[in-house]
This record gives C-alpha cells, sequence and structure tokens, in this order.
C-alpha cells in the first residue's frame, strides 16, 4: 500500500539530491511502502532489512540506543538507512562520488514530510 504523498515526498529527495539512484521508505518486514527507483526495490528492501534488525539487536544487547542511521558504501554507491520511528526506515541510495552532507541534509529536511505521509498509510 502507498501513498501518493509518500512517494511525492521521496520524488522530492530524488530531485534534491545530485547522484541519486534509490530512495525507499521501508517497514520492518522488509516491504517498500513507497519508493522511487529504475529498479524493482523488493529484493534489497528485504535484505537491507535484515541487516537493519541485525544492526538493532547489536545496539540492544551493547545498550547503546537506538540506531539512529547505517551506511553501507561501495566503490560505486553509498546506501543511507535511517530510523523514522519503530517500525519504519528510509533507504536513500546515491552513486559513491556524492555528497554524503548533502544527503544527511536532504533526509533531516524530508523527514518531517515522511513522517507525515506514513500516517496516511499506518493510521
Amino acid at each position: 500500500m502507498t501513498s501518493e504523498k509518500l512517494q511525492g515526498v521521496l520524488q522530492e529527495i530524488a530531485d534534491d539530491l545530485p547522484g541519486f539512484v534509490a530512495a525507499a521508505v521501508i517497514d520492518n518486514d522488509g516491504v517498500p511502502l513507497a519508493g522511487v527507483s529504475e529498479l524493482d526495490l523488493s529484493v534489497p528492501a528485504g535484505m537491507f532489512t535484515n541487516a537493519w534488525l541485525e544492526i538493532k539487536k547489536a545496539f540492544e544487547y551493547s545498550e547503546w540506543g537506538e540506531p539512529a542511521e547505517a551506511l553501507f558504501s561501495s566503490d560505486e554507491y553509498l546506501v543511507v538507512l535511517s530510523r523514522i520511528d519503530a517500525s519504519h526506515y528510509l533507504g536513500i541510495t546515491v552513486k559513491s562520488s556524492a555528497n554524503l552532507g548533502m544527503v544527511r541534509a536532504v533526509r533531516t529536511k524530508m523527514l518531517p514530510d515522511i513522517t507525515e505521509a506514513l500516517k496516511d498509510i499506518t493510521g
């Protein structure tokens, strides 16, 4: 299930970020609720959800609080996972030449809109 509002917010992220590749709001079951990408995000969303949940377990075990962000990088891409709430996270992928500070700035700017748009879906 997706909302036009959430899809629109993700499109704004795509439009604002040089080097943009993909963005999705994903629930803890690995289901992308909305996404902007040229490829099917369902498989990577599920795999990154497994990684995100393992990171959460490590933080809980270590008593470090809730993880706010996880960063994965390759020679070609950066993937930033960011907690939205206890049940959802935002994934943004950009080319590795992109500015990580800009990714974080756009994410921070758009998180209130994402949170508001999620209410349309989750109630």
